[in-house]
């Protein structure tokens, strides 16, 4: 068995954080592809990779191999999907070639394959029709609806905020009509990631989808429009994206009016994200990552209602 103690003080993690990634590393025997091991001998802790605010993530390496190992933070799971929901799409995503191959998972560990890529910025532009391919895939498989109401789910969101300000409530209820609004005039519906950022984009020759969590049916306009707007693509990179995702037939997630609602909806639902995590941080502990939490809420805010006030007489108001 490795030395863990080394590994894990460089980690900088804390004394339970430890305990848990180190019985995660023992679990290395169970570790299994298509019913097959994939290891035999003990993996190495090799770093703690930047995993958001959702999760802790880590690699680990052996025989030429490396894994992803991702520990859920239970107060975060709560503003997501369930887990068992996660891993039920993320294991039909990775059998259809959307996904990293899932190895193992109990509790709230994840150990998945490591993928090694370039930086979003070096590879993006020779991504784009390939990414565009596989998000028009994933939103081509055949699932039972999973129930997700994107309306109740904002108007969820809000209805746990502790103690909100007349200005936040007035640009939730404008927002919340307009999301039910383009609903109603755009209808569509499958398999959404409903999380793409290029943190969660992995740019091989196929591009891979991690970080299932928020994963669901959904409105396909929801995860074009995350990538139009957290994507950092030039106007004619948006205009590939497009082109290729719709193969020369427009749909109702790539009609220009209905993108251009639901880029404010995803920020609309980023910015009530925020208010949720700024306010469980109040509830654990005071600090720079609360005060980080806080800037990008106003932030968010600030710029929606930018957008709303500029939007007036357009039909989005």
């Amino acid at each position: 068995m490795p030395d863990f103690h080394k590994e894990l003080s460089a980690a900088a993690l804390t004394l339970a954080e430890q305990t848990s990634l180190q019985g995660l590393l023992a679990s290395w025997p169970r570790w299994q592809l298509a019913g097959r091991a994939v290891l035999s001998q003990p993996p190495t802790l090799v770093a703690k990779l930047n995993g958001g605010l959702n999760h802790l993530t880590f690699k680990a390496a052996c025989e030429s191999q490396a894994f992803a190992l991702r520990l859920n933070q239970p107060r975060r799971r709560a503003l997501a999907m369930s887990l068992e929901q996660e891993l039920r799409l993320l294991g039909l995503a990775s059998e259809h070639g959307l996904a990293p191959e899932v190895l193992f998972s109990e509790g709230d560990w994840l150990v998945s394959r490591f993928i090694d890529t370039p930086s979003w910025e070096e590879q993006i532009d020779q991504s784009i029709e390939p990414l565009a391919q596989q998000l028009h895939a994933l939103h081509r498989l055949e699932i039972s609806d999973t129930g997700f109401n994107l309306v109740e789910h904002c108007r969820g969101y809000f209805a746990n905020l502790h103690r909100p300000s007349a200005s936040q409530q007035q640009l939730h209820q404008r927002l919340l009509d307009l999301t039910q609004t383009t609903l109603t005039d755009f209808p569509a519906r499958c398999l959404c990631h409903n999380d793409l950022s290029p943190g969660n984009i992995m740019l091989s020759a196929t591009p891979l989808l991690i970080d299932w969590e928020y994963a669901c049916s959904n409105h396909p306009a929801f995860d074009l429009a995350s990538l139009l707007e957290w994507g950092q693509l030039s106007s004619v990179q948006q205009q590939r994206l497009l082109s290729a995702y719709q193969a020369d037939e427009q749909t109702a997630a790539t009609n220009p009016e209905c993108l251009r609602a639901f880029r404010l909806i995803v920020r609309y639902v980023e910015w009530l994200w925020l208010l949720q995590v700024e306010e469980q941080d109040e509830e654990q502990v005071k600090g720079v990552g609360e005060n980080l939490i806080q800037n990008e809420a106003q932030i968010c805010q600030h710029r929606l209602e930018q957008v709303l006030a500029s939007e007036q007489g357009s039909g989005l108001d």
